[in-house]
Order: structure tokens, then C-alpha cells, then sequence
């Protein structure tokens, strides 16, 4: 337990919260990341939300188009809606959860995790779908950070992915590195 810097005595954590996680207010109060969040939030409105999902929508839509032209199974759908699954789970999250909204993105992480493990299949010593199971588990993260508003977040995210998704794969043909695709 730390010290007060006030010279009050030791910290105590809040009742529910650990250690460490809150920060002193004006008040000398401590409040927690979850109210700074819902701070943040609080002004959000329905029409922010909307424009946040069809954020969420083209980016994933952007990583889709390239998955469709390298003819994978999971493309320009698949991706568009794991992100806006993503975001819109987000969104409502951000605006009616009482909790820990930290816990939508251990959830999202989980769920997207099954819908990846559906792309994957082994035959024999080959396995194939580990790339559209990452690029899926990623875009799912994308639309997490546009349905918080994180816009530079998304856009950094979409050219990082298409790099690895293209730019590895030439890497790869050149180096005669591995399959060129999985």
C-alpha cells in the first residue's frame, strides 16, 4: 500500500478496485480509469456512434478487399462486419455500461478468437487460415478502436495490416520463403 502524499496515512483502494488504479481528484477523493472513461464518453451521442460505425465498416471493409483479391474465403464482408460487430458492441458498451468496459474487450478478444479458430484447418502436415484468422482477430481491434473514436488509431492499424498482408506476402515470393499465402 503506498503513502498518502498529503500525509493522511497509507492509500487504501477503493471498495472494487485494486490497488493502484485510481488517481486522486480535486476533491482528494481517488477515482478510478473507469469513471475517467465514462467522463470521456459522456457526450457522445447517436449520430457520433453512427459516424463511428461506418468508420468501423470501411476499414474493415479496406482489409476485406485485399483478403478478396488474394482469393481468401473470409473478405470484403467477413471483415467489414467483424468490425462492426466490434465497434458496435464497443459503442453500446461505452454508453450503458455501469462496469468495467475493459471487460467488452476481453470479450471481443474471446469471441473473435472462436470466429478464427473457425478459418484454420490442418490437413495433414499443412495448415491453412492463420493469416485470415489473425487478419479477422485484428480487424476485430479496429473496429473496438473506431467504436471508441480512436479515428488515427484505425486509419495506423488499416496501413500496418495491409503492409503485413501485402508487403510479407512479396517479401515471402521473393525470399521463395514458406508458402505465398495462408
Amino acid at each position: 500500500m503506498g503513502r498518502d502524499p498529503a500525509g493522511g496515512g497509507p492509500l487504501r483502494p477503493c471498495a472494487g478496485r485494486s490497488a493502484g488504479t485510481g488517481r486522486r481528484d480535486s476533491a482528494g477523493g481517488v477515482r478510478g480509469r473507469a469513471d475517467t472513461l465514462q467522463a470521456a464518453v459522456a457526450g457522445v451521442s447517436t449520430g457520433v456512434l453512427l459516424v463511428r460505425l461506418l468508420v468501423a465498416v470501411v476499414a474493415g471493409g479496406v482489409v476485406g478487399v485485399e483478403r478478396e483479391m488474394t482469393g481468401q474465403p473470409a473478405g470484403l464482408r467477413t471483415h467489414a462486419l467483424v468490425s462492426l460487430g466490434a465497434a458496435l458492441f464497443t459503442g453500446v458498451s461505452l454508453l450503458y455500461s455501469q462496469g468495467d468496459q475493459l471487460r467488452t474487450v476481453a470479450a471481443l478478444a474471446t469471441g473473435i478468437g472462436f470466429l478464427g479458430a473457425g478459418a484454420i484447418v490442418r490437413s495433414g502436415a499443412t495448415v491453412q487460415g492463420l493469416t485470415t484468422a489473425a487478419s479477422l482477430w485484428v480487424t476485430a481491434a479496429v473496429g473496438l478502436a473506431a467504436g471508441s473514436g480512436l479515428y488515427l488509431l484505425v486509419v495506423a492499424s488499416v496501413v500496418l495490416m495491409l503492409i503485413v498482408l501485402r508487403g510479407f506476402a512479396w517479401l515471402k515470393t521473393v525470399a521463395h520463403i514458406g508458402s505465398p499465402e495462408e
